[in-house]
């Protein structure tokens, strides 16, 4: 019997994972599509994979033999067909259609990652914040900040600090070996 239903096994898991909503409505009618299926399968486990074989001899003892091969004759001639499926197609076509959704939707994030990695990468090649001047700051990234030319660290009144930062930025500007100025 279980090489009966080797196919018609329903993947409950996966039907919950895609299922729209997750409403206390909707789930029990879920629930209740599933226990409705599995007292189906249970009841036709239960009969056997074959119909009793009709004893026609007794039946040719009580009635005309004439009368009963007819009927025999008639009953092993039904050709019952199994009905066809008016839903494969269209089950099928939204599947590859999900199919497709989902694996541009991967490649998009992958495509995501991959700008984001190397958008990162060009971040720690960068110097500490802490460790720039304004003046460094603004030629990495010329939207921020106040763009002033010559920025001078505070105490902006300190002419020996001035002078000393204004030498680094002028000889960093010129593309000349500069050492940078404490404070």
């Amino acid at each position: 019997m279980a090489k009966r239903f080797a196919g018609a096994k329903v993947n409950w898991a996966s039907i919950l994972e895609r299922f729209p909503t997750k409403e206390e409505e909707q789930l029990a009618k879920l629930a209740k599509i599933r226990k409705a299926h599995e007292t189906f399968i249970r009841r036709v486990a239960a009969l056997p994979e074959k119909p009793p074989a009709i004893d026609w001899t007794a039946y040719k003892n009580k009635i005309p033999a004439a009368f009963v091969d007819s009927i025999k004759q008639k009953y092993e001639a039904i050709q019952i067909p199994y009905p066809k499926s008016n839903v494969d197609d269209a089950i099928n076509a939204k599947e590859q259609e999900m199919a497709s959704k989902v694996t541009k939707a991967r490649e998009d994030g992958k495509a995501t990652i991959k700008k984001l990695e190397d958008k990162l990468a060009q971040l720690e090649l960068l110097m500490p914040s802490e460790k720039m001047t304004i003046q460094e700051a603004i030629q990495t990234d010329p939207k921020c900040g106040v763009n002033v030319a010559y920025p001078t660290p505070t105490p902006h009144d300190d002419q020996e600090t001035n002078r000393a930062w204004r030498i680094y930025i002028d000889r960093k500007d010129k593309g000349l070996p500069a050492e940078r100025p404490q404070g």
